[in-house]
């Protein structure tokens, strides 16, 4: 099955808003269309920005709820624990991460709608692409499982 890493800006507009291509990509994946591809200091890392007061006033966040959502990720998806390293790759170095957790965890896309990571295009087998790209290509059925 596909594997595919989901940067942290498409995982927080998915669960924050039902509409739009990173909420389409979360449903496709609990209709296991794609294997979900996230690490542990993604998720703690996603915690964090999920319990910042602005977050939680806004969308009506609480703890509990934050709580419950990064245990279901770490339930359903594959976890990768983190211990793979990529340094000075992406424009910005916080965006490393994603790209550590998509090779350690054998990814064959990084879905994200950053565009220092999407100018990349590719890094080591992994395709960079944006949300709306990564559902065209599960719902036409034209993606690519080779690493």
């Amino acid at each position: 099955m596909i594997r595919a890493a989901l940067d942290l800006n498409v995982l927080v507009s998915a669960l924050l808003s039902p509409r739009g291509s990173p909420a389409r990509l979360l449903a496709l994946w609990r209709d296991e269309a794609f294997v979900l591809v996230t690490g542990e200091p993604l998720l703690a890392t996603l915690e964090q920005v999920l319990s910042r007061r602005s977050f939680a006033d806004k969308y009506g966040l609480t703890r509990e709820h934050v709580s419950a959502l990064i245990q279901g990720l770490r339930r359903f998806a594959l976890v990768t624990p983190g211990a793979y390293q990529v340094v000075g790759v992406a424009p910005d170095a916080e965006d490393d991460a994603v790209l550590a957790c998509a090779l350690e965890g054998n990814a064959y896309y990084l879905v994200t709608g950053d565009k220092g990571l999407l100018s990349l295009g590719e890094y080591e087998g992994v395709r960079i692409v944006t949300p709306t790209a990564f559902a065209k290509l599960l719902t036409e059925g034209t993606t690519s499982h080779e690493r």
